[in-house]
């Protein structure tokens, strides 16, 4: 079964506000994803932080960050804990420029076979947060979160990874301070 898992549970220190609040599309990024996930049958669950749980509408599924204060890890293990037979593709709500075709890519090439199917943007950086991971995913998540080694990047190097080429590197364009966000504007 395969899950969409939309982060908006991080604290947007580096934005000064909310991002998850964020509209980009004409609504906030999170239920332009949410839109976008339920247009191709897939089941939406929220990760959010303690904070942010009565922010949500009801109408969502939303699974609260067990692991404070590790970035995107802790929601993606939180999910797998929640249902850990399940594969996750995680959207971060920072990604302005993800459309239907962007997340029909990554379904359509997925490989179950690996532990992650992601893309890769350069020679050394993975696009940690638009993935579907596996449920063999955790136990080398799990295995970092005991480190205390909790970069995405760090645990990619580890796993067995179904890699995909980009047809548009702004597409995977992060938003996460204001002059990030003049940028998006202007380049929309």
């Amino acid at each position: 079964m395969l899950n969409g898992l939309i982060l908006i549970g991080g604290k947007s220190s580096r934005m000064g506000t909310d991002k998850y609040r964020l509209s980009f599309n004409g609504k906030a990024q999170y239920q332009h994803i949410a839109d976008l996930l339920t247009q191709l049958g897939i089941s939406v669950y929220i990760s959010s932080n303690q904070q942010q749980l009565n922010d949500i509408p009801a109408e969502f599924n939303i699974i609260p960050d067990k692991y404070d204060a590790i970035g995107p890890m802790g929601g993606i293990l939180s999910a797998i804990n929640y249902l850990p037979d399940a594969s996750w593709l995680v959207i971060a709500c920072d990604l302005p420029f993800i459309a239907l075709q962007n997340i029909e890519m990554l379904v359509s090439n997925r490989n179950q076979a690996a532990d992650v199917t992601t893309f890769q943007l350069n020679e050394r950086f993975f696009e940690t947060t638009f993935s579907i991971y596996e449920p063999s995913a955790f136990q080398w998540l799990n295995r970092l979160r005991i480190e205390e080694n909790y970069r995405l990047q760090a645990a990619f190097k580890k796993m067995k990874l179904h890699i995909l080429q980009p047809d548009n590197a702004r597409d995977f364009m992060n938003v996460n301070t204001p002059e990030d966000l003049k940028l998006f504007k202007k380049m929309n």
